[in-house]
């Protein structure tokens, strides 16, 4: 009743608000569960010599990417009642989700420098980074043109912050897969160098020193870029958290 009054939301408004917002905290939720498998639970793999362990943590990747990108999808619904917008959304989801399943097969392992293995690994990381772009762009217009409460500016906020550090890790993820191991010499572009890109990308965002100290001029390049957007955001997030409109 009160986020009615003050902010002068209609009963079908503020219907619609709340399952958006319910919706934001399933997501915020799924990439928590994300981030703590592909940095945390990460660095214990890789300390494992086990051929299954590490068979069976990328299956684990293929079950939780698939509701972090199912549920990200999701909030499309939320932003547009385009038939067009919403199967063109699903399509590149679909596309560039089943792409990244074959290509990180452990059990049947593609060729990395083969010309199907680039080219699959280029549909998979420039269409997650289209279609995570997409639902963002929805995302941040959302939160700046609508009128919501503190609480729901506050869930909106945090699944548009978490979103910048993943779609870095697509373009990380895309200059490792076309240049010369550019975040390291040692770490190649198959499923786990795109893990690495996950860590380097979210060690970018917390501004903590990374602890690859040989990655290209090309990452640490793109790496100021998302520094400098991501503080652009938080000045712009923390303006609009305290506008009364």
């Amino acid at each position: 009743l009160l986020a009615t009054e003050k902010f002068n939301l209609s009963p079908s408004l503020l219907e619609s608000n709340n399952k958006t917002e319910r919706g934001y905290i399933i997501l915020l939720s799924t990439q928590l569960l994300t981030i703590v498998y592909t940095i945390v639970v990460f660095q214990i793999i890789l300390r494992s010599t086990s051929a299954i362990v590490s068979i069976g943590y990328t299956f684990g990747f293929a079950i939780v990417g698939m509701a972090y990108t199912w549920f990200t999808y999701s909030m499309i619904r939320h932003f547009s009642q385009s038939k067009v917008v919403i199967w063109t959304t699903f399509v590149i989801f679909l596309i560039s989700f089943w792409t990244g399943l074959i290509i990180s097969n452990p059990l049947d392992p593609m060729d990395m420098e083969s010309p199907v293995y680039k080219i699959l690994g280029f549909v998979n990381q420039a269409g997650s980074l289209i279609a995570f772009t997409i639902i963002m762009v929805f995302m941040v217009r959302d939160i700046f043109t609508g009128q919501h409460t503190i609480v729901y500016r506050l869930w909106s906020a945090a699944c548009i912050y978490f979103n910048i550090g993943f779609i870095f890790s697509f373009i990380y993820g895309l200059v490792n897969l076309l240049g010369t191991n550019e975040l390291d010499m040692s770490i190649k572009p198959n499923f786990i160098g795109y893990m690495h890109c996950v860590n380097y990308s979210y060690y970018t965002l917390s501004t903590l020193d990374t602890p690859y100290v040989n990655a290209g001029g090309l990452f640490r390049g793109i790496g100021v870029l998302q520094s400098l957007f991501a503080n652009l955001y938080i000045v712009l997030m923390v303006g609009r958290l305290l506008s009364k409109e």
